[in-house]
């Protein structure tokens, strides 16, 4: 039996023309590929439609279930969003960011303050430090000496004038 006839336009077609239906006694569709598609195009603008509907009509459910959902996974969606931002910014992977972290024992680089790894609202979270010419990560730093440097363009000079000027009180 290599031909199958198609329940919607009634021709005999090759298996080949099904796609596969692990419920159906012979493992393919009662309708051909070519039927299945033109009922999807056809009948496409009034399922839109419907899906719309039913999303207006149900939208404040939508919107509790959706802010459910983000507030329980919080802190499971800030360490992805940590990892993601680490790898594409700094080409820096998070075991290679923690590394860095227990390096430093969990302090700035530059002026000693403990740091988070992730956002916190008690402890500052550390920043990635880099050249911005050659992109090289430094270390890890507290928001104030990133911005800091980041101010002074990460120009020596900048910063030696700097503390020139505060040491001339």
């Amino acid at each position: 039996m290599t031909d199958k006839l198609c329940c919607k336009c009634k021709n005999t077609k090759l298996f080949s023309d099904f796609s596969r239906n692990a419920r159906t006694k012979d493992g393919y569709k009662y309708a051909c590929k070519a039927c299945v598609s033109a009922d999807y195009f056809a009948n496409q603008d009034k399922e839109k439609d419907k899906r719309k509907e039913h999303y207006r009509k149900n939208v404040q459910q939508y919107v509790n279930r959706s802010y459910e959902w983000r507030k329980e996974n919080f802190p499971k969606r800030q360490l992805e969003q940590k990892k993601r931002q680490l790898l594409q910014k700094y080409n820096l992977t998070f075991e290679q960011y923690t590394g860095m972290f227990e390096q430093q024992d969990g302090k700035c680089k530059i002026c000693g303050l403990f740091l988070s790894l992730l956002p916190s609202t008690e402890i500052p979270s550390a920043c990635v430090d880099h050249c911005h010419s050659t992109g090289k990560v430094r270390g890890l730093l507290c928001y104030s000496c990133n911005l800091m440097l980041g101010h002074a363009r990460d120009d020596t000079h900048i910063l030696q004038k700097a503390m020139d000027y505060l040491n001339a009180k």
